[in-house]
């Protein structure tokens, strides 16, 4: 079974007080209990990035978590892991085949 990261994004700190987050989250969880053969529920990292538009690509900066991750599988630290996000608009903006 594959360890999974859970990515989970809001676009502006005035989202932070609705449930875009725990929603997120609990859909993402939810996919993986469906799915046990392949994936690890119990061997999960989540990945947030609160306040990181997808319009301004701010989730790519180094410092956020998307622009970690990146630098983490260039580093090859992540293989054979699985990256699971609610919508691809939550993943980015831009064209996802080119971020």
């Amino acid at each position: 079974m594959r360890k999974c990261l859970l990515y989970v994004r809001i676009s502006s700190d005035q989202q932070s007080t609705g449930d875009s987050i725990p929603r997120q989250k609990a859909k993402l969880l939810e996919y993986l209990q469906n799915n046990p053969d392949t994936l690890d529920c119990n061997n999960y990292e989540l990945i947030v990035d609160s306040g990181k538009s997808g319009w301004k690509a701010e989730h790519l900066h180094s410092t956020a978590g998307l622009g970690k991750l990146f630098a983490r599988i260039e580093a090859n630290e992540l293989n054979g892991t699985a990256f699971l996000v609610e919508s691809l608009g939550k993943y980015s903006r831009e064209n996802p085949f080119k971020v």
